[in-house]
């Protein structure tokens, strides 16, 4: 792998960099980093810190209840008192979830008065969410489809079943 650091000056006005100057773009063939106020950056440790981040949020988003608030928060935020009546669960269960989410920068809080309201911190989060329910609807979908010709077939052939 090769490294390459690039400037935003070294780019054009409508590249990445320009628009967003530590914007990190992995590629198949080398790695692209784009160097923000001097920064200088490993890129292994970069690579490593990268796939941590990632098997953290996945792990966030492996519990049923987490995508649920996630999902509920998608439209307003909301307080643990709210989530803990959708939901019908604890306080305590929905607190522990929603500090999970918040230590993964999915969810962020804001104290209104007494009240603490969470919100979601990048809606792009449900896209994903909806992306990868496409898939799994997709798949449950083809599974049915592999169920429904087995017993089709299992319903005009004559099942034997014959000693030795």
């Amino acid at each position: 792998m090769i490294l390459r650091v690039k400037r935003p000056e070294q780019e054009g006005t409508n590249s990445p960099a320009m628009r967003s100057p530590n914007l990190l773009h992995f590629s198949q063939d080398d790695i692209q980093i784009y160097e923000y106020k001097g920064l200088t950056v490993n890129a292994t440790m970069l690579i490593q810190e990268f796939n941590q981040l990632h098997a953290r949020i996945c792990a966030a988003l492996a519990d049923p209840t987490r995508i649920l608030i996630l999902y509920l928060l998608q439209n307003a935020p909301m307080n643990v008192n709210a989530l803990v009546e959708k939901l019908e669960l604890s306080q305590p269960t929905i607190s522990r979830h929603l500090k999970l989410l918040r230590d993964q920068g999915l969810v962020i809080a804001e104290r209104n008065g007494q009240s603490v309201y969470y919100e979601l911190n990048d809606p792009r989060v449900i896209e994903a969410l909806d992306l990868l329910r496409t898939v799994l609807a997709e798949r449950l979908a083809k599974q049915a489809l592999l169920a429904r010709r087995v017993t089709q077939d299992s319903t005009h052939s004559e099942l034997r079943y014959e000693e030795p």
